[in-house]
């Protein structure tokens, strides 16, 4: 019997919610935040993969934003011991 791994996104709180699949075009303000350069630099050469709509789907769940943001937080907090 094969066991597979399941991949779950760091980028959505609840396993099984990848974001909305069917976004085809990024929001209209990452071109003038410049976010688009930064997504188009992180996915250069991943196209065969289908990560771009990973990057395009924003997240609606005002808890979810707040809980990454904290996770980044504590990340980014230096270690005390």
């Amino acid at each position: 019997m094969t066991q597979t791994a399941t991949f779950h996104s760091i980028l959505f709180d609840e396993v099984g919610d990848s974001g909305n699949s069917e976004v085809t075009e990024p929001p209209e303000y990452f071109a003038d935040l410049h976010l688009d350069d930064i997504v188009n630099s992180i996915t250069a050469g991943r196209e065969t993969r289908a990560v771009r709509p990973f990057f395009d789907a924003p997240l609606q769940d005002v808890g979810t934003i707040a809980l990454i943001r904290r996770r980044l937080v504590r990340r980014r907090r230096p270690s005390s011991g």
